[in-house]
């Protein structure tokens, strides 16, 4: 009965869902220079052929496969693997999260680039129900846009800003991105902020 009941509660949250996802794509449609940041670092975060490629596989947020990124076909099943809450770091409240080995570097569908793709450098960060977006001082590597702050488009914070904005309605994702933010604190991992008007 329960299971039965879990499984109709999921399917009802579907169409909001991914409406909520659509929204954020399109918001998140700029990028964050005026041309593809891949060039500048021979697309670094778009491999997998390294000795160990978790490390730069990209985590997908809750519902984000399921109800967008799946029916697109971009994904293979070979590039998708489920980690539990007991097996990695994430929240207990979340569960698990699908992590999607990229290897698209040369045939990416820039349309369908997850949320993690689109908001890099840049992370959501809330504190006292407040959303800001934050650089993080410790990066798996080197990005070189983390330098060039001053050639970041505009367009691209105002759009990562809304995007967020409407990701965090989803609880999941609202409930991912405070764990986060609670670590980031209390490690001191904050290079630097963007207040709420900085980004409109």
């Amino acid at each position: 009965m329960n299971n039965k009941n879990d499984k109709t509660k999921t399917t009802s949250k579907a169409p909001k869902y991914k409406a909520l996802y659509q929204a954020a794509y399109a918001a998140m449609s700029t990028s964050v220079l005026t041309y593809d940041c891949g060039s500048l670092c021979n697309h670094n975060c778009c491999r997998n052929d390294y000795e160990d490629p978790e490390n730069f596989g990209v985590y997908l947020l809750p519902f984000e496969y399921e109800h967008l990124l799946k029916a697109t076909g971009m994904i293979k099943s070979h590039q998708l693997v489920r980690h539990s809450a007991k097996d990695h770091y994430i929240p207990k409240s979340v569960g698990s999260l699908n992590y999607f080995l990229c290897d698209a570097e040369k045939d990416c569908l820039r349309d369908y680039r997850p949320i993690q793709c689109r908001t890099y450098p840049l992370e959501p960060h809330l504190e006292n129900d407040v959303l800001t977006l934050v650089v993080e001082k410790d990066q798996i590597h080197a990005c070189p846009l983390i330098n060039m702050k001053d050639k970041w488009q505009n367009d691209y914070v105002e759009g990562i800003y809304k995007g967020w904005s409407l990701l965090i309605q989803i609880p999941d994702v609202r409930r991912l991105v405070v764990f986060d933010s609670q670590v980031r604190k209390r490690e001191g991992n904050i290079l630097y902020s963007l207040s709420v008007n900085a980004c409109e």
